[in-house]
C-alpha cells in the first residue's frame, strides 16, 4: 500500500462517486477507504428538510381548505318584535336577513307562519317535498307555514336581502335547524 492512501483509479473512482459528491460543500465529504465519498450527514439532513417542507405543505394546504370552503353566515337583525292582539301565546317579529353570496340558510323551520317579501339578490328557496326549488328576485313574496322545512340559497352576484315578518309562538327561536331532505 502507498504511504497517504490507497492509490486510486480514476475510472473506478469517478464511477462510484454519489451524485451528492458534487452538491456537498467540500468540507462535509470524507473518502471511505476505497476512495468512494461518505455522506457527512447530508442525506439525513436532506430527508430532515424534505419531511418539514411536506409537512408544512399539508398544513397550509388544510388551512386553505377550510377558509376557502367556509361559507358566511346569514346576518339576521330584528326590527320589530311585538305581541299578536288576541292571542297571548303569539308574537310578530320582523327580520332583516342578508344572505352573503355563495351562502345559504340551511335547512330549518320556523314554530309558526313567515311572511317574506325579498328586497336585493336573487336566490332559490328549496322546500322539503317539492321537486322544484322556488326561484326568488326583487319583488318576490313567499308564505312558508308552520314547521315546514326549508332552505334559502343566494345564487346571485349580491347579497340577498330578505324582510319577514313572522308570526310565531312567544319564547320559541325564531329558527329551528333541521336535517337536509334525503
Amino acid at each position: 500500500m502507498a504511504v497517504g492512501g490507497p492509490k486510486l483509479n480514476p475510472a473506478a473512482w469517478s464511477s462510484s462517486r454519489s451524485w451528492w459528491a458534487f452538491s456537498v460543500p467540500p468540507h462535509s465529504r470524507r473518502r471511505n477507504i476505497d476512495g468512494t465519498f461518505k455522506n457527512k450527514g447530508g442525506s439525513m439532513r436532506r430527508t430532515t428538510v424534505f419531511t418539514l417542507v411536506l409537512i408544512l405543505g399539508v398544513a397550509v394546504g388544510l388551512v386553505a381548505d377550510r377558509a376557502i370552503n367556509a361559507q358566511p353566515a346569514p346576518t339576521n337583525t330584528i326590527l320589530l318584535k311585538h305581541d299578536v292582539a288576541g292571542y297571548s301565546s303569539r308574537e310578530g317579529v320582523i327580520v332583516d336577513t342578508t344572505i352573503p353570496l355563495m351562502a345559504q340558510s340551511g335547512w330549518h323551520h320556523h314554530p309558526g307562519q313567515a311572511f317574506t317579501y325579498v328586497l336585493d339578490g336573487e336566490g332559490i328557496v328549496q322546500i322539503k317535498g317539492q321537486l322544484q326549488p322556488t326561484t326568488v328576485k326583487p319583488g318576490t313574496a313567499l308564505v312558508i307555514d308552520d314547521d315546514v322545512v326549508h332552505n334559502a340559497k343566494n345564487t346571485g352576484t349580491i347579497p340577498l336581502r330578505i324582510l319577514t315578518v313572522y308570526v310565531v309562538d312567544k319564547g320559541k327561536p325564531l329558527t329551528v335547524p333541521d336535517n337536509p331532505p334525503q
